[in-house]
């Protein structure tokens, strides 16, 4: 804990701590660290911290507006809270208090991992999406996101093989037009043309039949 000072009021009535909560951050400059719900009575324990000077005043102003609502039950402020009552400030019971900085490693990890998740299965509702506008989904109704996601894939993988299958198709097809022979120019397609695709029109032999 640092060395800030801590200040508690505890109200009969959680509207009553509330409106001192309100108060406190209002009249000064403190932080609000959450409030606590005491066993019995409708007891609440609002918990500020700040410099002393500061944290006196938010409670004095908080009281007499809490005292207008129901009844501060009681006040205290500690102007150099010991690292041994730390737990006691900030704990699971402490409503609003953010244990960011006390997360484990672990838990880090947990958390992180179901992030990846969420995006992995957004990523397989998208494909799903695309795959009901062009195909019937009725057949895989029972199917589980993981096996769709499998399917997904080999689907890609069949279509990447079958583009490349079309690609060398292609190549067949412009080398058996020159006799099995390869050609740098892929405008006239002459092997014996010396122009590189990329390079000038008007390097091609074959230019000035072209433009006729």
């Amino acid at each position: 804990m640092s060395q800030l000072a801590i200040g508690m009021i505890e109200t009969v009535g959680l509207a009553a701590g509330i409106e001192a909560a309100d108060v406190c951050v209002k009249s000064a400059n403190v932080s609000l660290i959450g409030y606590e719900l005491t066993k019995g009575n409708g007891m609440t324990v609002v918990k500020i911290e700040g410099n002393v000077g500061a944290v006196k005043a938010a409670i004095e102003a908080a009281t007499v507006a809490a005292n207008k609502v129901s009844k501060v039950f009681s006040t205290k402020v500690i102007p150099r809270p010991s690292e041994g009552i730390d737990f006691l400030m900030r704990n699971s019971d402490t409503i609003g208090y953010l244990k960011e900085n006390t997360l484990s490693d672990k838990s880090k990890e947990e958390c992180n991992n179901i992030i990846e998740n969420n995006d992995l299965n957004e990523e397989i509702s998208e494909k799903i999406n695309e795959i009901q506008e062009e195909t019937d989904i009725s057949e895989y109704e029972d199917t589980s996101q993981e096996d769709i996601k499998d399917i997904i894939d080999t689907n890609e993988e069949i279509n990447n093989l079958e583009m490349q299958t079309d690609d060398s198709e292609n190549i067949e097809e412009e080398l058996s037009s020159n006799n099995g022979e390869e050609y740098t120019c892929n405008l006239c397609k002459d092997p014996k043309c010396p122009r590189q695709k990329g390079d000038l029109k008007t390097n091609c032999i074959h230019y000035e039949d072209h433009n006729k």
